[in-house]
């Protein structure tokens, strides 16, 4: 599973869970609209993002995925996921109905992991903070997970909506699942969530709305996943 936006407000937690830096802005969900299907191309004011070490590419409009490389060698995907909102997600309630979806994911996720890796997992989960992408207002959300001494999952993501959809960002590590589907390990994982909400500000939401900066258009070495 994945899913994901970035903060007004939130501090780095001393247990290690994803928190990222808080942005500032006002912002307001349009919920007069549907945005309609989101894709990167969409989102992704240039063909490059990068910061330090770290280089995001824009991906391919039928893919949920773009690729992160670090030192140009790809080192995992960050994931774009919409999906309908069900008739008890009422968005007049704004954050209090996204934080129980939040609530919900995360016990969805104990009780898998738990099914898979045995009483010996624990889930650490991150308080959700307020905080914005484009113009849309957001959550923060994440958490770690842990079977004994083995970090076997990491999430870090943004969660935003519009009148008839939820949109999820998020980059994952999950030692179930393939490495084209999420990052390449817990660790490098952990080492791109500072730049994460740099990524997040580059992105436009709405479409065609401004994004923070303009970004180089050299591609990195190796290929965006795709499904």
């Amino acid at each position: 599973m994945a899913l994901g936006v970035a903060a007004c407000g939130g501090d780095d937690d001393s247990d290690g869970t994803p928190s990222p830096s808080a942005v500032t802005g006002e912002c307001a969900p349009n919920l007069d609209v549907s945005l309609g299907e989101l894709t990167w191309p969409g989102l992704f004011p240039s063909e490059l993002v990068e910061k330090d070490e770290w280089r995001v590419l824009r991906g391919q409009a039928e893919s949920p995925y773009v690729s992160v490389s670090r030192d140009r060698e790809v080192v995992g995907a960050i994931t774009l996921v919409q999906t309908q909102l069900e008739g008890d997600f009422l968005p007049a309630e704004g954050f209090e109905a996204l934080r129980v979806w939040i609530d919900d994911f995360y016990a969805e996720v104990e009780a898998d992991r738990v099914s898979t890796y045995g009483d010996t997992f624990e889930l650490t989960t991150a308080m959700p903070a307020e905080t914005q992408v484009g113009t849309f207002c957001a959550l923060t959300y994440g958490y770690v997970g842990m079977d004994g001494d083995e970090e076997t999952d990491r999430l870090a993501g943004y969660a935003t909506f519009d009148r008839g959809s939820l949109y999820l960002i998020a980059a994952e590590f999950d030692a179930t699942v393939e490495a084209a589907e999420g990052f390449h390990g817990a660790s490098t994982l952990a080492d791109f969530e500072p730049v994460f909400p740099d990524f997040i500000a580059s992105l436009s939401l709405p479409p065609g709305s401004s994004a923070a900066t303009d970004a180089p258009t050299e591609t990195p070495e190796g290929a965006a996943p795709t499904e």
